[in-house]
C-alpha cells in the first residue's frame, strides 16, 4: 500500500465523517467528531473505577505516593534523555559528513531518532496493528490509573469514554475540575503521576515476561504447544520467488525436498525449527535450486530460488547464495484449529510493542510540555514556591523542555530521515 494514498484516504474519511456527523437532520452530539478524532463519552465505566478504587482506598494511596516520587524520578530522567540526545544527534550528523559514523570502533555513543508516529512513513504497515494494540492497553491502563487515583482520593469523576486519534484507539478519565482543584496538592500529584506510574509498572511487566521465556510459554500453553514443529512465515518480500509463487505470512512448513539446477545436489531437509532452516539456508541453498516447501494445512508449493542480494532482511546467508525471500518464525502448532498459525509470533510482538510503548509513554508524559501531564506535575510540584513563582521556573522548564523536544525531532530528521520501523 503506497503510503501517500493511505494518508490521504485517512483525511478524506474523516473530511467525509466530520460533514456527515454536522448535517442537520444527522447532527451528533456523542460521539464528538472533530478534524482527525472522536470522542465517546460515557458515566459506565465510573461505576467500574468506584469498585476498583474502592478494593483498598489506603493501599492506593500509598501505592500512588509512590507514583509520585517516581514521577519526579522520570520527568528529570525524561528531560535529561532529551538533553543528552541532542549533542549525540550532532556527533552523529558530523560523522555521517566526514564519511564515518562516531560509533565505529564501539567506543563513542551514537543518538536516538526521535520521529512521530505517522502510518506508513515512520511505522510500517506491518507493524501498524501491533501499534494500535500496544496504543490502545498503554492509554486505558493510563487513564485506569487516573480514575482509580482519583477516587480512591474522594475526587468526583466527570466522565469517561473512548476516543480514536486518526487510526489510534484509546480511553480517557476526566476528573470534575471543581472536585479535583479543591482536593489537597499531594492527591492532585497522586492523580497526575498514576498515569505514567502505570505505564511504568505495565512496561516492567510486559518486557519482565519477555526475558523469561518460561513464563511467556505458560502464558501461551493453554492456546499453542510450547515445542517448536517447523517454522511459519512471518514476512514475504515483493519481487521474490516466494512472493511470485503465492507464499504468504502465516503459512507453516517443516519439510523442504531440493535439487540444484544440474541435479548433482538433491535431498530433503526436515526443518523443525527456525534454527534448522536457517543452516539450510546458508550450507545448502543454491541460486537456481529448485525447492518443493511441504506446508502443514496447505498444498506443497514448487519455486526456484534466485541469488541472494547484498542485503537481505530476511534470510541469513553469504551474497551470491540462493534466496526464498521469506522471514521465518517458529511455528508453535495451535491446540484449537481456529487459531492462527504465527499466534505465539503476533502475541510476542504484542508483549514487545506494549512493553516498549508503555516505556516511552510513561518518561514522555511526564515531560513538563503544556499537552502533556508533566505540565500540570510539575505546576503542581512547585505550588506555593515562592521563589518558583517569583522566577517563573515553571514557564522557563516547559519553553526549555520544548525546545529540546522540537531540536530532537529535526535533528533526527536531518539526520536519519524517517524510516518506517
Amino acid at each position: 500500500m503506497d503510503p501517500i494514498m493511505f494518508l490521504i484516504a485517512i483525511v478524506l474519511s474523516w473530511l467525509i465523517l466530520i460533514i456527515v456527523s454536522n448535517v442537520r437532520w444527522v447532527e451528533v452530539k456523542n460521539p464528538q467528531i472533530g478534524f482527525f478524532f472522536a470522542l465517546w463519552r460515557t458515566k459506565r465505566f465510573n461505576r467500574v473505577i468506584d469498585r476498583i478504587a474502592s478494593l483498598s482506598k489506603h493501599g492506593w494511596q500509598l501505592l500512588f505516593d509512590v507514583g509520585i516520587v517516581f514521577g519526579v524520578f522520570l520527568m528529570i530522567i525524561a528531560f535529561l534523555l532529551f538533553l543528552v540526545n541532542v549533542p549525540l544527534l550532532l556527533l552523529n550528523g558530523l560523522g555521517n559528513r566526514s564519511g564515518g559514523t562516531p560509533s565505529q570502533g564501539g567506543s563513542a555513543p551514537t543518538g536516538i531518532a526521535i520521529a512521530p508516529i505517522i502510518p506508513g512513513i515512520t511505522i510500517s504497515f506491518d507493524s501498524l496493528p501491533y501499534f494500535i494494540v500496544a496504543i490502545l492497553i498503554g492509554a486505558a491502563i493510563h487513564e485506569l490509573a487516573h480514575g482509580v487515583a482519583a477516587r480512591a482520593d474522594g475526587v468526583k469523576l466527570k466522565s469517561t469514554g473512548i476516543f480514536v486519534f486518526f487510526v489510534f484507539l484509546g480511553a480517557f478519565v476526566e476528573p470534575e475540575e471543581e472536585s479535583f482543584m479543591q482536593a489537597s496538592k499531594r492527591t492532585r500529584l497522586r492523580i497526575i503521576a498514576a498515569g505514567a506510574f502505570s505505564n511504568i509498572i505495565l512496561a516492567v511487566l510486559f518486557l519482565g515476561i519477555l526475558l523469561q521465556p518460561v513464563v511467556f510459554f505458560t502464558t501461551v500453553s493453554p492456546f499453542y504447544s510450547t515445542s517448536p514443529d517447523g517454522v511459519v512465515i512471518t514476512k514475504v518480500v515483493s519481487n521474490t520467488p516466494a512472493h511470485d509463487a503465492g507464499l504468504r505470512a502465516g503459512m507453516a512448513f517443516n519439510r523442504i525436498d531440493y535439487i540444484s539446477a544440474n541435479g548433482s545436489i538433491n535431498g530433503t531437509a526436515f526443518i523443525k525449527n527456525v534454527t534448522e532452516f536457517r543452516n539450510f539456508t546458508r550450507s545448502t541453498l543454491l541460486p537456481n535450486m529448485t525447492l518443493t516447501i511441504h506446508f502443514i494445512k496447505h498444498d506443497p508449493v514448487t519455486l526456484k530460488t534466485t541469488v541472494r542480494p547484498d542485503v537481505s532482511v530476511t534470510e541469513i546467508g553469504k551474497p551470491g547464495t540462493g534466496f526464498i525471500g521469506i522471514a521465518t518464525f517458529d511455528y508453535y502448532p495451535p491446540r484449537l484449529n481456529f487459531l492462527p498459525n504465527d499466534g505465539v509470533y503476533q502475541i510476542l510482538l504484542i508483549f514487545v510493542y506494549t512493553g516498549a510503548l508503555s516505556l516511552m509513554l510513561g518518561l514522555l508524559n511526564l515531560l513538563p510540555v503544556s499537552i502533556l501531564d508533566g505540565h500540570k506535575f510539575l505546576k503542581f510540584l512547585l505550588e506555593g514556591n515562592s521563589w518558583a513563582e517569583r522566577n517563573q521556573v515553571v514557564p522557563i522548564i516547559e519553553r526549555l523542555t520544548l525546545i529540546l523536544f522540537i531540536a530532537n525531532l529535526f535533528l533526527s530528521f536531518v539526520i536519519f530521515g524517517w524510516n518506517p520501523i
